[in-house]
């Protein structure tokens, strides 16, 4: 008998979550533009890759003058990315169902399955995952629906944020 580890991986909480119908999966920049959010969301998964490289090459250099700049210059790029997200509108938060590659949630309309959303979902570091996901099932529940979605093409370093997001989350 197979065990399903995706199963064990979901979490639930409450977050900041924006959904919009999709005719098509769109491009992260196209998805940016569809929540009218600044360019910088875009950047962030970039920016993530990029701390974590330079992370390792600080690792590797012996000079503590040039680790204490480095480090400097690192904090103070943190700070600008810091200053970008004051213009950024923050969702909602909602109960939703999380694990790695899906999500739930309750919505006062029915969805069709097989339909494709666009989501926005800020998880605590104040990272904005923006994705696609196609709606698998949608249960009514109360007068509202409940909604499951696989998620789709999310950028390498938003799904690694997420990955771990979920994980941490099952250990508290």
């Amino acid at each position: 008998m197979s065990i399903d580890r995706r199963l064990s991986l979901r979490t639930c909480v409450d977050l900041p979550l924006a959904w919009q119908p999709l005719t098509d999966p769109l491009s992260a920049s196209k998805l940016c533009e569809s929540f009218k959010l600044p360019a910088f969301v875009q950047l962030q998964g970039r920016l993530l890759e990029l701390n974590t490289e330079l992370d390792h090459a600080l690792h590797n250099i012996s000079d503590s003058s040039v680790i204490g700049a480095l480090g400097l210059l690192n904090a103070k790029l943190d700070l600008l990315c810091e200053a970008q997200q004051v213009d950024v509108t923050i969702p909602a938060r909602k109960s939703i169902e999380l694990s790695p590659d899906g999500i739930g949630f309750e919505t006062h309309e029915a969805l069709s399955s097989g339909t494709w959303i666009g989501i926005h979902l800020v998880l605590p570091t104040v990272y904005h995952l923006l994705g696609n996901a196609r709606i698998n099932h949608c249960e009514a529940r109360a007068g509202r629906f409940w909604v499951g979605a696989e998620l789709f093409d999310l950028e390498p370093a938003s799904a690694k944020k997420l990955t771990r997001f979920v994980i941490g989350s099952k250990k508290e």
